[in-house]
């Protein structure tokens, strides 16, 4: 066990009482960083409009960093090791409406207490769209006709941390993004990368109000748990040479060279570079379309790149992709 996850584990067991066993106390789901210097703590009870208990409900604490738990079967929480500040506190669970907020002080030496409310009716939730997920997953400017990355480099996208599948192992959770979304609900996925992105960009800050975020957030969730798809490595050039030309070639062209982001001619299409050294990135493309920023979209096929996924077998974009090789063999 990872010693940060072990010292935020003896900190909560403290924190809600020694005589609970490990089952009863809450369980952290990201690890707490290490600090210099005197640090506080935060304990806090989760509670219904009635006063009762809400066991497991997860807890994101978000100040100097982001981390999520989850509260144990009396409602409690407690995280320790803080440095001073304050803190915001958001609260769901997935059988309420509406979150809860509240902010604590941590002050070194002392431990801020917090009593949270979540309610409301039974949860509503608005329909999500996967495609749309995969696109925003792809770069977010798609939907938010909007530069900015919150200070971030310009071409960091969910993909250039997490992958094109989300396979790379990164975040305070330590495992590969995909592998995390399969152990949790589409709403708590998206919840977490609402508030508790971690050492990541702060989504807040890039994705605008044009197009509710959290929405977008939910739709690149629904992606991560329903919509990829693993594609063979291998593929057969006669068989994409068939599909190419019935399904790709009116736009792209036979030869493949129709259309071409590149600046200079000498060198091939971005997709067929893709096909050969970024399978995972020429796979989500074809079977997602291509999620051209707005303000880039100068021509009109930009616009139109069709998501295959729907008619299109990850066999057969596997043979598109082996056809495409042959090009670059030419």
């Amino acid at each position: 066990m990872p010693r940060a996850v072990a010292l935020l584990m003896c900190t909560v067991l403290a924190g809600c009482g020694a005589s609970r066993t490990n089952a009863d106390a809450a369980t952290p789901i990201t690890g707490v960083p290490e600090f210099d210097g005197e640090t506080g703590a935060i304990e806090g009870l989760v509670r219904d409009p009635a006063g009762g208990d809400v066991p497991d409900a997860d807890v994101a604490i978000r100040g100097a960093f982001a981390i999520v738990l989850r509260s144990d079967r009396r409602g409690g929480f407690a995280l320790g090791r803080l440095p001073p500040g304050r803190y915001e506190i958001v609260v769901r669970h997935d059988t309420m409406q509406y979150d809860g907020r509240s902010t604590a002080d941590v002050a070194p030496g002392g431990a801020a207490r917090v009593t949270i409310i979540v309610g409301g009716g039974p949860v509503v939730r608005a329909a999500t769209d996967p495609l749309r997920g995969a696109r925003i997953y792809d770069d977010y400017r798609y939907y938010n006709a909007t530069s900015s990355t919150g200070g971030l480099p310009a071409a960091m996208r969910c993909r250039t941390c997490h992958g094109w599948r989300g396979e790379a192992r990164i975040g305070g959770h330590g495992e590969p993004l995909r592998q995390y979304a399969r152990r949790h609900s589409e709403a708590q996925i998206a919840w977490f990368a609402w508030n508790a992105h971690g050492s990541g960009p702060d989504l807040r800050g890039v994705l605008s109000r044009a197009f509710d975020p959290e929405q977008q957030l939910a739709d690149v969730a629904a992606f991560l748990k329903r919509s990829i798809r693993d594609v063979p490595s291998r593929g057969s050039a006669s068989t994409g040479r068939a599909l190419f030309v019935g399904n790709c070639a009116p736009c792209h062209g036979l030869d493949g060279r129709s259309i071409d982001f590149h600046q200079t001619s000498n060198e091939p299409p971005e997709y067929l570079s893709a096909a050969v050294e970024e399978a995972d990135e020429f796979t989500h493309r074809i079977e997602n379309g291509h999620p051209r920023p707005a303000e880039q979209q100068e021509a009109i096929w930009l616009r139109w790149m069709p998501a295959w996924r729907e008619m299109l077998g990850p066999q057969q974009v596997a043979d598109v992709m082996a056809h495409l090789r042959t090009f670059t063999e030419r």
